[in-house]
């Protein structure tokens, strides 16, 4: 007879301790939805997505500023020496004579 005592004051004690851990939840996830906290979320999160977007356009901006730099070291026109750009180099479109022997 002891022993039911026991495992029903532990049951009961189980139960209770269930109980109050599902109202703390529940509490919590109330609080989570009320409209001042989801307002905060969302302001939160516009905030972060708007510092991504600032920082992709910033990596965009020194990218496309290194290209430009490596294009105008490689194709820098002053190097080209005082050929116009209509004339055509010398080789190009000529056949290489072949040998008869």
């Amino acid at each position: 007879m002891f022993k039911r005592v026991i495992w029903f004051a532990a049951g009961a004690a189980a139960g209770v301790a269930g109980v109050r851990r599902i109202e703390r939840e529940v509490a919590e996830r109330r609080a989570r939805l009320e409209p001042d906290a989801l307002a905060h979320t969302a302001v939160e999160a516009a905030g972060r997505g708007a510092d991504r977007v600032r920082s992709a356009l910033a990596d965009g901006r020194q990218e496309m500023q290194r290209v430009s730099r490596e294009l105008e070291a490689t194709h820098d026109p002053s190097r080209r020496g005082s050929r116009s750009r209509r004339s055509r180099p010398t080789g190009i479109g000529k056949v290489a004579p072949t040998s008869t022997r």
